[in-house]
């Protein structure tokens, strides 16, 4: 049985699925995807924490610097989808009046006092 995959594998393949999700424009598995993509990051970094960075090889801090590039352009893609998203929502939805309230009143505020 073949050991399980390192925190640094788990992300790797979870940003890889969110960024195809984010192809795929799959609100819902979008979602899952972040979802994902932030408990690895988590457990990652729970991971590195019990052993320095620097005390890692070569290899495993190269992949965790492309993986930080990869993440920042997720990032940034995930953004415009946002973004994107947002505008064709108002394009096809009547904007909203910015008011709650009614007009306000024309006099004064007045102070009643109960008889007696």
């Amino acid at each position: 049985m073949p050991p399980p995959p390192s925190p640094l594998e788990v992300l790797e393949t979870q940003v890889r699925e969110l960024q195809a999700a984010l192809v795929s424009a799959n609100p819902a598995a979008v979602q899952q995807q972040a979802l994902a993509v932030r408990s690895a990051t988590a457990a990652l970094a729970d991971w590195l924490d019990r052993t320095p960075f620097a005390q890692h090889p070569e290899e495993i801090r190269q992949r965790i610097r492309a993986l930080g590039t990869q993440l920042s352009s997720t990032r940034d893609q995930l953004a415009r989808v946002m973004s994107l998203t947002s505008q064709q929502a108002a394009s096809l939805l009547p904007p909203a009046d910015l008011v709650t309230y009614g007009p306000a009143a024309t006099s004064k505020a007045r102070i009643y006092r109960a008889p007696g």
